[in-house]
């Protein structure tokens, strides 16, 4: 993980992970509320340093030698330099319209959320799915949508899979939209059938991510995957996420 991080903020709950910090001024400190089961977010410090690929770790291999996924988020304006980590090879770029249409491309994968682009126009987003190669947007407790492109060009369309919530018992809904689009890229990578058994298991983090406050650890993932209805630790349905 690489972040742009103030003196003053504590780390503790990223122990045992590698953090690379980027010194700012403030670490960026988003605001969550929930009244009547509508969420709201706003922003309220921001670091006033965008980050950027030279920021890696030289010990960090980056690009078609480094990492098959990179994850970018949240991309507030001049948060990160999109395009520059696109070119590394990004996986994930939710965030401001413009900049989501701008970035997408037939081999990056969009996570998004409902309040996210519960003001796109249409047309913006039919076309991010003809551009991406796949679009998945959380739907909270109604669950997610993954449109997955098909063809190309003008003749280029979209099939759409729901992934259904599964049962949980809320304590916590921060994070759950990152912990879904997370586990869904890294199950579709590591072979997880593309959309149905993937998605299924995203589901299952999602859960069990929202039955927890804060930065708790997860159950293992052969939990998940029991609660999920997946087969353990095997391909589904005879395809690999990153080529379908």
């Amino acid at each position: 993980m690489l972040a742009a991080v103030g003196a003053d903020t504590d780390l503790a709950a990223f122990v045992g992970h590698e953090l690379a910090v980027v010194p700012a001024a403030e670490t960026m400190t988003i605001e969550h509320r929930a009244e009547a089961e509508v969420r709201s977010q706003r922003v309220l410090v921001r670091p006033h340093r965008s980050l950027y690929p030279s920021d890696l770790p030289a010990d960090w291999p980056a690009g078609s030698q480094g990492w098959g996924t990179v994850i970018l988020g949240p991309l507030l304006p001049d948060d990160v330099d999109v395009a520059a980590f696109l070119d590394a090879v990004a996986e994930r770029a939710p965030g401001a319209e413009t900049a989501v249409l701008d970035a997408a491309r037939p081999g990056v994968t969009i996570c998004l959320s409902a309040e996210e682009t519960a003001r796109w126009a249409p047309g913006h987003w039919d076309a991010l799915g003809r551009r991406a190669r796949r679009v998945a947007r959380t739907l909270g407790a109604a669950g997610a949508e993954i449109r997955t492109r098909t063809g190309f060009g003008p003749t280029a369309g979209a099939r759409v899979r729901t992934v259904l919530a599964l049962p949980a018992a809320v304590v916590d809904t921060t994070g759950a939209g990152d912990v879904f689009a997370t586990a869904l890229i890294l199950a579709m990578r590591a072979g997880v059938g593309v959309d149905g058994a993937a998605g299924r298991l995203a589901a299952a983090y999602a859960a069990a991510c929202v039955e927890r406050c804060g930065a708790a650890p997860l159950p293992t993932r052969a939990a998940l995957e029991a609660r999920a209805g997946v087969r353990p630790g095997a391909q589904q349905d005879g395809a690999r996420g990153d080529d379908s």
